[in-house]
C-alpha cells in the first residue's frame, strides 16, 4: 500500500507519512479494514476518529474486532476519495498544528511538540483551539 503525506502535500521528502485507508464495500456498508493502523500513524485512538467520521459524514461507524484487528464499519458504500477527505478534514482540525504544520501534537498532553504551542478548549463547544 503506497503512503501518502498526513498533510495532504505532494512533497516527496516530507517525512509525516501515513496509509491510504483500505476499504472493502460489503452490500450496503464499507468496511476501513486499516482503521487501526491510521489510528496509530496520527497519533490518535480510533474511537476519536471514528466520532468525528460519524458526524462529519452523517452515517452509523461501528468499531469491530476482525483479525485481532479493529477495523471500522460505516454504514453505506463510499470511495476511497470520500473517506480520504473527511480523513483529511480531521487531520487539518485536530492532528496539524497551526503554528507549524507538523502533527507532532499530543491529545493528552494538549501541547504541539514540534514548536511548543499549547491547546486552549473553548468551553461553550468543546472544541480544541490553538493560541
Amino acid at each position: 500500500m503506497a503512503l501518502i503525506n498526513i498533510d495532504g502535500s505532494s512533497d516527496i521528502f516530507y517525512r509525516y507519512k501515513m496509509h491510504q485507508p483500505e476499504l472493502m464495500c460489503t452490500g450496503n456498508h464499507t468496511i476501513i479494514l486499516n482503521a487501526e493502523q491510521l489510528g496509530k500513524e496520527l497519533g490518535r485512538p480510533i474511537d476519536v476518529i471514528c466520532k468525528f467520521m460519524s458526524k462529519r459524514m452523517g452515517v452509523r461507524i461501528n468499531k469491530k474486532l476482525q483479525d485481532k484487528k479493529q477495523v471500522l464499519i460505516v454504514s453505506g458504500q463510499h470511495t476511497k476519495a470520500s473517506i480520504l477527505e473527511v480523513l483529511r478534514e480531521y487531520i487539518d482540525k485536530k492532528v496539524l498544528c497551526p503554528q507549524c504544520k507538523n502533527p507532532e501534537t499530543d491529545v493528552d498532553l494538549k501541547i504541539c511538540k514540534a514548536c511548543g504551542v499549547i491547546k486552549k478548549v473553548k468551553p461553550q463547544h468543546f472544541e480544541v483551539v490553538f493560541e
